[in-house]
């Protein structure tokens, strides 16, 4: 566990240092500050689970990154949160029908099954479980979700 007083030294010492790192992937400079602030939010959540090592510029790098891959997803044009899907479909679509179809229209059969159920899934078991069901790892089962939800917003947009 890291008490208070050490969370602000340590803060201090490799703010700079993973604001850089923020900097040189991101190439903007207020998004740099926000991630690196966001960064610093999740270490200070974590303190209580965390031990003062040589490795903690390299796990304040790794949730940097973590926290940069957030960002761009939040800040990307095609972002839709995926359980908002299904609410932009009948507005956007040039008919209004039943979501699930215009899913099962615009993705081959098994892709459109995969996308429901996990729509279905309400917690980090159920995704595992799809996963398992699936023979995938849980890192492939989320790229392929966020893969057919791009090919979902892409037609979409084709079809306004």
């Amino acid at each position: 566990m890291i008490e208070k007083e050490l969370c602000s030294l340590i803060m201090e010492k490799y703010y700079p240092d993973v604001y850089r790192f923020c900097l040189s992937v991101l190439k903007d400079e207020n998004a740099a500050h926000d991630c690196t602030q966001e960064t610093f939010l999740v270490f200070f959540r974590k303190r209580h689970k965390l031990d003062v090592t040589d490795k903690m510029l390299g796990w304040l790098f790794n949730t940097a990154g973590n926290v940069i891959k957030d960002y761009r997803k939040r800040n990307s044009v095609n972002y839709i949160p995926l359980d908002a899907i299904a609410d932009i479909i009948p507005d956007k679509a040039v008919h209004t029908e039943d979501p699930m179809e215009i899913i099962r229209r615009c993705l081959d059969s098994e892709d459109a099954e995969l996308f429901i159920e996990y729509l279905d899934c309400t917690g980090t078991d159920d995704k595992k479980a799809l996963a398992q069901k699936y023979g995938v790892s849980v890192g492939y089962l989320y790229t392929k979700i966020s893969r057919l939800k791009a090919e979902i917003v892409r037609y979409i947009n084709s079809e306004i």
